[in-house]
């Protein structure tokens, strides 16, 4: 039955942070909400976990309401939550952290153990204290805490934004593996589109205490279901065209859509979408557009491109080993299909 969340309604002095949300997360399963700071986020979080009584709506975790008709306090939800810094307790060990809230009687040093390798972390390290280990480490650390409880539901709060890239990365593999291994209904904070896009079965992109859009990550990320949307949810490269009979007509050529509108349209393309080659490949390079910046980005490289007749340059990728320099003419192709919003601007 997983948790669902209906008509979740919260204000802060007044000021509607939460505006009527509804959220569904299938049991087992991961959910992202992924927002700009500041547009209820956490507050979501909080009246799922119990710390906020919403004002209006309902929480239900396995088909049992714990919010709305019925109240259940934080410490009975069974719900696990595990914050950006990791809220460890810095005067007491790892295993102690781990053990905190557990019944004395299964406080044993093999419980704690296997909760720390439950979470790839070494038995051992239980003798440690948390300013002992990586941040990566302490965030598994907080994951075994809460895995401690066994809980049904697991809220992530910005957990993996202090980490560098790199150990980020990692830990987010840990953590998905540990959760759906434990087929535990998870929901996910965070501003990183990356992060959501690859860490969840169901992204909700959140704006102004709503939700904008709801659907799979590779629905979210190549159907946005507006312009906002589309720039929150990855790089985007926009185009003002015309659209008619299903096609927008570009500077570099003509582009399926699935749209009813006509007329002027901002076309919305995903950087990966548009190929970019020398323009020697074909016989006529008069209308190719021309290289104005390259800045290398390791496996690929950002490219400033002029187009003939427009006076907004694109920024673009291209692999590396294009060897692309400024001045180069070059062809653009489009690949897949583009998405179009009206043109407001």
């Amino acid at each position: 039955m997983g948790l669902e969340a209906r008509r979740l309604t919260k204000s802060y002095a007044g000021a509607p942070v939460l505006q009527d949300v509804d959220l569904d997360v299938a049991a087992g399963s991961v959910a992202a909400v992924v927002g700009p700071s500041g547009c209820g986020k956490t507050t979501l979080l909080r009246c799922i976990a119990g710390f906020e009584t919403p004002e209006a709506g309902q929480v239900r975790i396995d088909g049992r309401d714990v919010a709305g008709s019925a109240w259940v306090p934080a410490h009975r939800r069974r719900v696990g939550y595990v914050a950006q810094d990791g809220a460890l307790f810095p005067h007491l060990t790892v295993g102690q952290n781990v053990g905190f809230g557990l019944p004395r009687r299964e406080r044993s040093a093999a419980r704690i153990g296997e909760l720390l390798e439950g979470v790839a972390l070494d038995a051992d390290m239980a003798r440690r204290r948390p300013d002992q280990l990586s941040g990566g480490q302490q965030q598994r650390v907080s994951l075994a805490r809460a895995l401690a409880l066994r809980p049904r539901v697991m809220l992530l709060d910005e957990p993996f934004s202090a980490l560098d890239t790199g150990l980020r990365a990692r830990t987010r593999e840990i953590v998905g593996d540990v959760l759906r291994g434990a087929g535990i209904t998870t929901v996910l904070v965070t501003h990183d589109q990356e992060e959501a896009l690859s860490f969840a079965d169901q992204v909700a992109v959140m704006a102004r205490g709503g939700f904008r859009q709801v659907g799979s990550p590779t629905d979210v990320y190549l159907h946005p279901a507006d312009l906002e949307t589309a720039r929150f949810t990855g790089e985007t490269v926009e185009l003002r065209a015309t659209a008619a009979d299903g096609r927008v007509e570009t500077p570099f050529g003509a582009a399926a859509v699935d749209t009813d509108l006509t007329g002027p349209v901002r076309m919305v393309l995903r950087p990966e979408q548009v190929e970019v080659r020398a323009a020697d490949d074909a016989p006529d390079n008069a209308d190719a557009a021309v290289v104005e910046q390259v800045d290398f980005r390791g496996d690929h490289v950002r490219v400033r491109v002029g187009l003939p007749g427009e006076t907004e340059p694109l920024v673009l990728r291209a692999a590396t080993v294009a060897g692309l320099r400024v001045g180069d003419r070059v062809r653009l192709r489009i690949s897949g299909e583009a998405n179009v919003f009206p043109d407001r601007d």
